[in-house]
């Protein structure tokens, strides 16, 4: 199965998002008379548009379930290959952790944004560990990016 997807997988994913883009784009088209008749106040009612949504979920949920499927098959498969993706990913689990830690006392407009919009105080720390492991991560690729260029010029 893998050497099949590995060869084909791409016209495969390709040909499948046709078939679903093609069944949905019929479903809207043929019903898109009565749903322009729809008062505008009404038209949330419709699902004229279920098909594309549950699909786009479904074929998420699949790709996300075959990466997951494909990556403990390789990393069973050749364990010791895979501690280097281990370490990536105890690395990147380790920057979020430090963004959340660096998670300080927010200004008051912040606070205040956080009342309004009702956002929990574990919440809040998981949004500034996201965005702080992202900007240590940023940091990174910039350094190594001008690192990496300043190595290519003196080759």
């Amino acid at each position: 199965m893998y050497n099949f997807l590995s060869k084909n997988g791409q016209l495969f994913a390709f040909i499948l998002g046709l078939v679903v883009t093609a069944i949905f784009l019929f479903s809207v088209f043929g019903g898109l008379d009565s749903f322009n008749a729809l008062a505008e106040d009404q038209r949330g009612t419709t699902n004229i548009f279920d098909f594309g949504l549950y699909a786009a979920m479904g074929l998420t949920a699949l790709c996300a379930a075959f990466a997951l499927l494909f990556g403990l098959i390789q990393t069973l498969s050749n364990p010791g290959g895979a501690i280097k993706g281990i370490i990536g990913i105890a690395v990147l689990a380790g920057l979020f952790f430090a963004g959340q830690a660096m998670a300080g006392a927010d200004t008051p407009k912040v606070m205040e944004t956080l009342r309004e919009f009702k956002v929990t105080d574990g919440q809040s720390g998981f949004i500034n560990g996201a965005i702080g492991g992202g900007l240590i991560l940023l940091g990174i690729a910039a350094a190594v990016f001008v690192v990496s260029e300043l190595l290519n010029f003196f080759k």
